[in-house]
Formats: structure tokens, sequence, C-alpha cells
């Protein structure tokens, strides 16, 4: 009968982290994602405005 509890109290707990958690991390991840997006683009940016000053 414990057992039973316990493997309930488990797979309740699984289901805690995936429906409440995770969505939080993703959520995380993303804005992260974007700020290196961000990062990427100034940088692209830097290195055009260098290239161009090379090539003049």
């Amino acid at each position: 009968m414990g057992e039973i509890l316990i493997i309930l109290l488990l797979i309740g707990y699984m289901l805690y982290r995936v429906v409440y958690e995770m969505p939080k991390l993703i959520k995380k991840n993303e804005e992260k994602i974007g700020k290196i997006e961000l990062r990427l683009k100034e940088i692209d940016m830097k290195l055009s405005e260098i290239i161009k000053k090379l090539d003049s």
C-alpha cells in the first residue's frame, strides 16, 4: 500500500514539473535566445562597418 502511495506521489510531482515548471524554463530560454540574437546582429553590424572601412 505504501509503495502505491509513493508511486502516485512521484507521478504527481512529475506532472507538476511538466505542467508548471517547464513552461517557465522554456520562457527563460526563449528570452536568452532573443538576447543572443540581438548581440549577433550588433556584432554583424560592427563587422560590416569594419569591412566597409577596410575596403575604402
